[in-house]
């Protein structure tokens, strides 16, 4: 005797229920309903459950692959965030009246470092994309630093193309203990700092963003000058020694008629090292003795002439 008629008979249910109950019992009647209803709270179950078994064996890899949708959300929103507070492109200089603006920008750029980063070193991709994703980094931040006029990116930028050419310690050198040779990094420090400053000066001629030459040629002399010292170090050519003087006193005077501190300063920089180095070179251990009186006196002598002249860069 089922529970049904138990229940009928003790009153509980009435002779309808007691009917409708006794044809889903004899299977001539079924509830669809209930029916669905059952299997929805078994998928429920079986969907949970495998979600908590999955969570429990990948728990680190789901950790990972949520950071970097994460990273991947907020990387959208704010570009996209970006492009409805900025103005249209201009060859000029473009002032969007937002204190944040140019963060967001450099939030950007910072954020897909982040997130290429995160991806390479996950899946063990850093030795294999390092170059391209400098190169394509490098597109992308120079994109960025035109469109929405930003110097912050730029430099970024710069940086992404020394690194996509080669001028960079990466971490896997670190790991293995080895640098890039100087030979390949003298070399591409001198070619990269040389299409920097002619970059610096296609941009006055062209009218593109001049307010962008400044920061091409800080990055420009740096990478030249680097380059310039390595290569007389290494060769201890008497050639390189002739002309690296040569260059620094161009640099210097050029920049002299400009008005330019900084940069006279760095033809100033790299002619005061080569010059010491054509002594020592010439002198031997007797520089050293030299060098005592040599130092002080020329650096003091520097200082003076600067201060003396600091009407010539009072626009600077």
């Amino acid at each position: 005797m089922g529970i049904h008629k138990k229940l009928f008979d003790e009153g509980l249910i009435e002779r309808g229920q007691y009917n409708y109950i006794e044809m889903i019992n004899d299977k001539s009647k079924v509830s669809v309903f209930y029916e669905l209803r059952s299997l929805l709270y078994v998928g429920i179950l079986f969907f949970t459950g495998g979600v908590a078994y999955f969570g429990y064996n990948h728990f680190t890899h789901v950790g990972h692959l949520l950071a970097m949708l994460s990273l991947s959300a907020t990387l959208i929103f704010v570009l996209y965030k970006v492009f409805k507070l900025s103005h249209p492109f201009s060859a000029k200089k473009v002032i969007v009246e937002h204190n944040y603006f140019d963060y967001f920008v450099l939030f950007v750029a910072l954020l897909w470092i982040s997130l290429w980063t995160y991806i390479q070193l996950y899946f063990g991709l850093l030795e294999i994309l390092i170059r391209p994703f400098s190169f394509v980094s490098t597109l992308l931040f120079f994109g960025l630093a035109y469109r929405f006029d930003n110097t912050a990116v730029l430099v970024l930028g710069i940086t992404a193309l020394a690194a996509s050419v080669g001028l960079t310690v990466s971490p896997l050198d670190w790991i293995n203990g080895g640098y890039v040779s100087l030979n390949s990094l003298y070399y591409s420090s001198i070619v990269l700092g040389l299409a920097l400053i002619l970059i610096s000066y296609v941009t006055i001629l062209r009218g593109i963003k001049n307010h962008f030459r400044s920061t091409y040629l800080h990055f420009g002399y740096l990478l030249l000058i680097s380059g310039l010292l390595v290569a007389e170090i290494e060769t201890g050519s008497w050639g390189f020694i002739v002309m690296n003087i040569l260059i620094g006193v161009l640099i210097s005077f050029y920049h002299w008629k400009t008005r330019e501190f900084l940069f006279f300063f760095y033809g100033n920089l790299l002619f005061y090292i080569v010059f010491n180095h054509a002594l020592y070179k010439s002198l031997g251990m007797d520089f050293f003795i030299l060098g005592l009186y040599h130092y002080p006196l020329t650096l003091l002598g520097y200082i003076v002439f600067i201060v003396s002249n600091k009407k010539q860069f009072s626009d600077d």
